[in-house]
């Protein structure tokens, strides 16, 4: 037999009161909805179809819960950051020898050369 998930919500009259139940699979028995161990009891019914179908809405959804970690300084053990700085150090130095211009933030500057005059 599969068992199909439909969740459903009731109640049942218990000597003046409600009783909220639910269940989540159509093959299965009624729940009662229970707090510290004792059945809920409510007194009308639209109370006890609200409590069951909150009850129902905790198991399906759970409170999220995440952590963040503090972020700390990282020592750059290999020296990273100054070989990035020399690296792109030396590649202005040979745009700047083979084109005559120079690339700042995506923008093309162009550097003037004059010849000195004898």
């Amino acid at each position: 037999m599969s068992r199909t998930f439909y969740p459903e919500i009731s109640f049942m009259p218990a000597g003046g009161v409600y009783r909220p139940l639910f269940r989540l699979f159509s093959d299965e028995n009624w729940r009662m909805v229970r707090k510290d161990g004792k059945p809920v009891e409510r007194n009308t019914a639209g109370e006890a179809r609200q409590a069951a179908r909150d009850c129902l809405e905790a198991i399906l959804n759970p409170p999220l819960r995440s952590e963040t970690m503090a972020e700390t300084e990282t020592a750059d053990i290999l020296g990273i950051a100054e070989w990035h700085e020399t690296r792109a150090a030396r590649a202005a130095e040979e745009q700047q020898a083979a084109f005559g211009t120079v690339s700042v933030k995506g923008r093309v500057i162009e550097v003037e050369r004059r010849r000195a005059r004898i």
